[in-house]
């Protein structure tokens, strides 16, 4: 066998324990990523939507890290797989680290706070513009529009729903976009919490607009919630 057949030889052996040590990296360093995500978001106060943005964004820049992984080991050039072994190696270091962080501070946050289910009643309104319609089922084919990730919305997608064949729903990010919407006719009906009167009324210039809307419908449901209340803990000073 001639020196370089010989040296080919063992390239492809070192090449192929690279290859294990850099998948179980890579796994290491994909795993921490998503504990991380996990844990720096399951006590924020981000939106639903937010939520899933940013979970997405990150599951996508890491897959395209993994394709690009895959990509330059195809490649099989030993300075290619020393400099993947090197940022794999810092990128591992990093997402263990970042996940000991995460572990011990949720372990910590979980000792001061206390979690309860509570039932609580939600009254939603079916609320419409001027007196174009008088029942739900007349919002068939209509557009209706939501506050985007609310409980109101979610309850009231589904009493409409069971009323009428096709709805389309229009999302909104605030309830005062919302109603803005509703006024202006730009959607035929608004879901809204049944006190939206007493939401708007003080609110200068909402008056007007207010006595020409009225609720179609109104319901209440019954929810069961999640409560968490951070323990009260005494300083004694000596």
């Amino acid at each position: 066998m001639s020196k370089k057949s010989k040296k080919s030889s063992n390239w492809r052996l070192i090449s192929g324990k690279y290859n294990i040590i850099l998948f179980v990296l890579l796994l290491i360093v994909n795993i921490s990523v998503v504990y991380i995500m996990r844990g720096l978001t399951s006590f924020s106060n981000f939106s639903k939507t937010l939520f899933i943005v940013i979970n997405i964004v990150t599951l996508l820049i890491l897959l395209i890290l993994d394709v690009i992984f895959i990509i330059n080991l195809k490649s099989k050039k030993s300075n290619i797989y020393k400099g993947l072994l090197v940022v794999s190696i810092v990128l591992a270091a990093i997402g263990g680290y970042g996940s000991f962080a995460i572990f011990k501070v949720n372990k910590n946050v979980n000792k001061i706070i206390t979690s309860e289910k509570q039932t609580e009643t939600v009254e939603t309104s079916i609320v419409v513009n001027n007196g174009m319609y008088v029942d739900i089922s007349d919002l068939d084919g209509k557009l209706v529009g939501i506050v985007t990730g609310t409980t109101n919305a979610e309850l009231g997608k589904s009493h409409v729903d069971a009323q009428c064949n096709n709805v389309n729903y229009v999302d909104y990010s605030d309830i005062n976009s919302l109603f803005t919407a509703l006024v202006a006719n730009e959607i035929d009906a608004a879901v809204l919490p049944s006190n939206y009167k007493g939401i708007f009324e003080v609110v200068d210039g909402y008056e007007e607009a207010l006595e020409n809307t009225e609720a179609i419908d109104t319901f209440s449901e019954k929810i069961t919630v999640e409560v968490r209340t951070i323990l009260s803990t005494s300083i004694r000073c000596r």
